[in-house]
């Protein structure tokens, strides 16, 4: 098993499901959809000489299209990693000549490093309306079998920014997703019926939850970009209208939304689940979003460094951990067996 064996699993069971929900139009992107495109873009990878085990860079704009760049990654063996279009060139200079990518893809056209990208990496830059999906070239290119892909081989790359400040690559395998996939989905009770936000940024480590637990679930993707998250009232009104179930965001989402009195008793009306991680949570503020929403939204904070994918802990917040407002709220419990 690989994870786009896995992928085309969850498409056979659910090809006219919603892959993709958007939350401003409610345009959606069927599964079925989402693989035919998925497909073409291998294509196109495959035309420009792509080979198993190369690394493509990919500055990551939400649309349907960077998604499917990523699965068509998956789907060839190579190697995605997505990168900030608003960081300091400097350190992009430093993320693209560590990972030596054969491709860069800028799906944001106002991209602020494009100079620097063209002048230093030329002929290996392609901006998004520069992929042409439906030219002969493409259409000919053959594809591999699914099955070249094996466990062992990287997925992505994720880049931190290390204890030293150095950007500090971590490879994640097929087999390491594999297993959070189905540990998350466990835990997290994930449906197919599920819509999932997709806050974070993609080159932050928290976008692996949303990507993987909705695409490998059959469950439902919500994209927003950063200006909507920007905009306390326009973000609540698109996760109402949208009807997303699980949230997953830093805690300082969540007190911005708190300090800025955005929520109210009609806020999050579909959601049953909200989780946080990435950094501690202020008790005070986190009181205050229990007691206006527990009677029918569970709160979960969760942990995981990035090497491990995304995260491997949760713990259910209660009543009974407001008891000592000191402490920061607990991020696992000890398994009976220990």
């Amino acid at each position: 098993m690989n994870l786009f064996k896995r992928f085309t699993q969850v498409v056979a069971r659910n090809s006219n499901g919603k892959a993709i929900v958007y939350a401003k139009n409610l345009e959606f992107v069927s599964y079925r959809r989402l693989l035919h495109l998925t497909e073409n873009c291998s294509k196109f990878l495959i035309s420009r000489n792509c080979k198993k085990g190369d690394v493509i860079a990919v500055f990551h704009n939400k649309s349907t299209e960077a998604y499917a760049t990523m699965l068509a990654c998956i789907r060839l063996g190579l190697i995605y990693t997505n990168l900030d279009d608003q960081s300091p060139w400097g350190r992009l200079e430093k993320i693209l000549d560590n990972s030596n990518p054969t491709l860069i893809i800028v799906f944001n056209n106002d991209n602020q490093n494009i100079k620097e990208l063209k002048n230093k990496y030329n002929d290996r830059v392609v901006q998004a309306d520069g992929i042409k999906l439906n030219e002969s070239s493409v259409q000919d290119s053959k594809l591999p079998s699914i099955d070249i892909v094996e466990q062992h081989d990287p997925a992505y790359i994720m880049y931190t920014s290390g204890s030293t400040g150095t950007p500090k690559g971590a490879v994640i395998t097929n087999q390491n997703l594999l297993v959070f996939i189905d540990w998350a989905l466990e835990n997290f009770n994930i449906k197919q019926e599920d819509r999932l936000t997709n806050l974070n940024p993609m080159y932050f480590d928290n976008s692996v939850f949303d990507f993987y637990l909705a695409f490998f679930s059959g469950a439902t993707l919500v994209p927003f970009l950063r200006e909507e998250v920007k905009k306390p009232k326009r973000l609540l009104h698109l996760i109402n209208k949208s009807k997303c179930t699980i949230w997953f965001s830093v805690p300082s989402l969540l007190v911005y939304l708190t300090s800025t009195k955005s929520f109210d008793d009609d806020s999050l009306m579909f959601v049953r689940k909200i989780l946080f991680g990435g950094e501690g949570f202020p008790k005070k503020i986190l009181l205050k979003m229990f007691r206006r929403f527990s009677s029918r939204i569970e709160f979960e904070n969760v942990y995981g460094p990035t090497e491990c994918t995304c995260i491997c802990s949760s713990y259910k917040i209660s009543e009974k951990d407001f008891e000592d407002m000191q402490e920061l709220p607990p991020l696992g419990v000890i398994p009976n067996h220990f």
